[in-house]
């Protein structure tokens, strides 16, 4: 039987608590507004727009050919051969994230940053 009323001293530590955490949710409003401008409401969770195939393809095949580079350096053959067409990879992958950040969807493009 723990269950007592609450004390006039408890219910205003309860309040000034209350009253701190809108507070720091009013300050915090602008920030989470334009978090909020790309997310959509579904029920009680919110949706955050995620990149895009073509970004996602870009950041494993980017992270698969820097470990292939690194790879191939230390256990390539003398002329580096895998090594140097890893190099020419990961400069396309480059190349190619740059262009896809200026003409690709809207999750991809720079100007969504």
């Amino acid at each position: 039987m723990d269950d007592q009323a609450p004390t006039p001293k408890t219910q205003t530590a309860q309040t000034a608590r209350t009253a701190r955490t809108r507070t720091q949710q009013a300050e915090s409003a602008p920030a989470l507004s334009q978090a909020s401008s790309q997310a959509s409401s579904v029920g009680d969770r919110a949706t955050v727009a995620a990149w895009d195939v073509p970004t996602r393809a870009f950041h494993w095949l980017l992270t698969a050919m820097i470990i292939a580079a690194v790879l191939t350096r230390k256990f390539g053959d003398l002329e580096l051969f895998w090594h140097k067409l890893n190099g020419y990879g990961v400069l396309i992958l480059v190349l190619y994230r740059l262009l896809w950040g200026v003409v690709g969807g809207s999750t991809a493009r720079f100007s969504a940053f």
